[in-house]
């Protein structure tokens, strides 16, 4: 049969990445596929969009993990709080291959897993 992936855009963009938990939708929206500058967007169930910023590097997967966002781009995770304020970004190595969440984000690589550490937010006065 026809091979056809599913698309869906929100607002005009196409889906990169989701992950839903706690009644908290994240999207990774761009252009394209592999786009730099990719949104992240978040939304609660009924897709009512409460906040969103445009990351400053494409974005491959994006997990919610112990009220953190992760969004995996080029050799790189940037870490958001679930309001969808930035807090930092780390460089990964160039193998990898997904981040998932397993009882906080883990990258995936091809010869094996490692933990991402979670950073603090700053606390906002």
């Amino acid at each position: 049969g026809v091979n056809q992936s599913a698309e869906f855009s929100y607002n005009g963009k196409d889906l990169l990445s989701y992950d839903v938990k706690n009644s908290q939708i994240v999207m990774a929206l761009g252009d394209y596929e592999g786009a730099e500058n990719a949104d992240i967007a978040i939304t609660d169930l009924s897709l009512n969009e409460n906040f969103r910023t445009t990351a400053d590097h494409n974005i491959k997967t994006v997990v919610i993990s112990s009220q953190r966002i992760y969004a995996l781009g080029d050799e790189m995770v940037s870490q958001y709080t679930t309001e969808g304020v930035y807090v930092a970004q780390q460089t990964v190595k160039n193998n990898i291959k997904n981040i998932v969440d397993y009882n906080g984000c883990v990258a995936v690589y091809s010869d094996g897993m490692e933990k991402i550490e979670k950073v603090k937010a700053e606390k906002s006065s």
